[in-house]
């Protein structure tokens, strides 16, 4: 399967810079998500997952908009950027600066925006997404990307749908990473039950995902004679 497209929700009120921006980022491969008002984007933001958020706060109309709550809905590993007027102070840029991750000034190219972009994607992309009891998620490593709500794991540009065991089995392998977990360990927390006939069943699950991983330079799955098994990563 091919690798999925980089998702980006555009938040902005003037439908002639917005068509420009979209065409440009859209050109180099990623997908476009536009909303006119905050109320739109809200809900979305709220029940979809983007990789980067640009939200344009540089017209007078943009003071209704309810940034704290925009902010709120927005995975907080999810970069934001920022665009503002042209002649907007420093002072004036600084009361976002909890939100953003940056801002570009009007007016700008299409490729500015877009190289700004990349940057930030690329830097989120090596931090693991977490749940909000803080449990790690998305897991990104060079070469590697699993996320395991979705059970999709990316091995350098190939895609694959895990089933649910292979998914609960590989993420309980990552959020024990580096560490020796017991053949029974393994059994009980993604089986519930550390029978024999179980276990040959989970050696086959294993096998697999050491199999979906071999091209991952980044990650390798190791026996531990007569204990278990070993996840080690290199970052």
């Amino acid at each position: 399967m091919k690798k999925q497209k980089i998702k980006i929700i555009l938040i902005e009120n003037d439908p002639g810079q917005k068509a420009a921006v979209e065409e440009f980022i859209a050109s180099v491969g990623f997908e476009v998500r536009y909303y006119q008002n905050d109320t739109e984007a809200l809900l979305t933001l709220r029940n979809t997952y983007f990789d980067l958020c640009i939200l344009d706060v540089s017209d007078d109309k943009f003071e209704a908009l309810n940034i704290p709550d925009l902010l709120l809905s927005i995975n907080r590993k999810t970069p934001v950027i920022f665009v503002v007027g042209k002649n907007t102070e420093e002072d004036d840029i600084s009361f976002y600066k909890e939100g953003m991750d940056a801002y570009i000034k009007k007016p700008y190219s299409g490729k500015d925006l877009t190289k700004l972009a990349k940057k930030l994607i690329d830097k989120a992309t090596n931090i693991d997404r977490r749940d909000e009891n803080g449990k790690a998620i998305v897991f990104n490593y060079p070469k590697m990307k699993f996320d395991y709500t979705n059970m999709l794991l990316v091995v350098k540009d190939n895609e694959r749908k895990l089933t649910k065991k292979e998914a609960e089995l590989l993420k309980f392998l990552l959020d024990n990473k580096n560490k020796v977990v017991t053949r029974e360990e393994t059994l009980m927390n993604v089986w519930g039950s550390d029978s024999y006939f179980l276990g040959r069943s989970m050696d086959v699950f294993l096998s697999k995902v050491r199999r979906y991983l071999k091209t991952a330079d980044s990650i390798s799955i190791s026996n531990v004679h007569g204990i278990g098994f070993k996840l080690e990563t290199k970052q």
